[in-house]
């Protein structure tokens, strides 16, 4: 595809937030009831990159996680990489144009990462990228990265698209997470009940058969 033929909403002169169409506007309400309506965070994610997809013709998309413990990024979600490649490509925060979004708290919008030192070449192909941190409460917890094989592609508008888009991302993420961790230990503390139980039966037996040995 061309992109200088594309006419959907988000490649049009929309300008400031206060200038942003109605169609627009729709699409983010949408994009965040569809973003709000799951606590599965892998759902949560196809979701989000089907809805920017009908708007942002890109070809390769990604949703990045901070690892606090290592301080880098590791994808969560991708459209576009192989399985391994995005399972083994970790990025340190600062590095490449996700890790710089991530650690300055601002988008990058490259127009010919060719020509931008900061770019990994994990695909040959790509020549445009747009990321956008993921933020809550001033904290990035990860990196919405989409990415083009077309020079100069993604847009000042679609930036700013993206950086609204990001803020309902980033909550509904973190209940995502925060869901996961709670489920998690639901299931540790069945665990542990249940191992408790174990062992009391069999302590019971144990107290059972010493008593009647002592008769």
């Amino acid at each position: 595809m061309n992109p200088g033929t594309q006419t959907d909403p988000i490649r049009q002169g929309i300008g400031t937030p206060s200038e942003i169409s109605e169609e627009v506007l729709a699409t983010l309400t949408q994009i965040g009831e569809e973003v709000n309506a799951s606590l599965d965070l892998d759902e949560v994610l196809a979701r989000t990159a089907a809805l920017i997809k009908r708007h942002i013709d890109y070809e390769i998309f990604g949703v990045l996680l901070v690892d606090e413990n290592t301080q880098t990024l590791k994808h969560r979600f991708s459209i576009g990489y192989s399985r391994e490649l995005a399972s083994n490509l970790v990025i340190p925060m600062g590095q490449g144009i996700t890790g710089t979004a991530a650690a300055t708290g601002h988008a990058v919008r490259v127009s010919d990462v060719t020509k931008d030192p900061r770019y990994i070449n994990a695909i040959d192909t790509v020549r445009s990228e747009l990321a956008v941190p993921l933020m809550v409460q001033g904290k990035c917890v990860g990196v919405l990265d989409i990415q083009s094989n077309h020079l100069n592609y993604f847009t000042k508008d679609q930036q700013s698209i993206l950086t609204l888009l990001a803020s309902r991302l980033a909550v509904a993420i973190e209940n995502a997470r925060l869901f996961e961790r709670v489920r998690s230990q639901a299931a540790t503390l069945l665990l542990l009940n249940e191992v408790s139980r174990e062992m009391s039966s069999i302590l019971d037996v144990e107290e059972l058969l010493r008593r009647a040995g002592n008769k």
